[in-house]
């Protein structure tokens, strides 16, 4: 009997409904076959496994990564290929980046009781885009459809 034997780096998903396990191989990211799902509390193949058995070869690509990470820096033109990959789902992906609200506010020209436009906050969207900013992520449809010249990470909460 053949045995491969592969050992984890990353784990995506919290664990509520399952985890998933990557490999690193020649700094790509592969989703191991086996995953754990806790409501059925034990372990079975990744969904698509069963029909088509892509053994440890399973890539995980930037539209992957796109609703189960935050924004990893991706290697221009190579699919599957990070630099920097982040460990989970950071603020950024609902608020915009932190980093350009804290420069906004320590700017020595920005009035204080002015509206940061460099942050998000949920409720002063309307309801349409509170509902865009979720579906980044939680989307209900069999596939996602960008929009011409847009890319896997390009969208931003509070964007029209």
């Amino acid at each position: 009997m053949h045995s491969l034997i592969r050992k984890f780096d990353f784990v995506l998903g919290s664990g509520n409904a399952a985890r998933a396990y990557v490999t690193v191989n020649n700094g790509e990211l592969h989703e191991l076959p086996l995953r754990w799902f806790s409501r059925r509390t034990g372990w079975a193949l990744s969904p698509g496994y069963e029909r088509n058995n892509v053994r440890f070869d399973r890539t995980l690509t930037s539209r992957c990564m796109s609703c189960h990470n935050a924004y990893p820096e991706q290697i221009p033109f190579v699919s599957g290929k990070f630099i920097n990959v982040p460990e989970g789902i950071s603020c950024e992906r609902c608020h915009r980046a932190g980093a350009l609200h804290v420069e906004e506010r320590l700017a020595e020209f920005t009035p204080r009781d002015s509206i940061d436009l460099t942050i998000i906050n949920q409720t002063h969207l309307s309801i349409s885009r509170q509902i865009d900013v979720c579906q980044q992520s939680h989307t209900t449809g069999a596939a996602t459809v960008l929009k011409e010249g847009r890319g896997d990470f390009d969208f931003r909460p509070g964007q029209t």
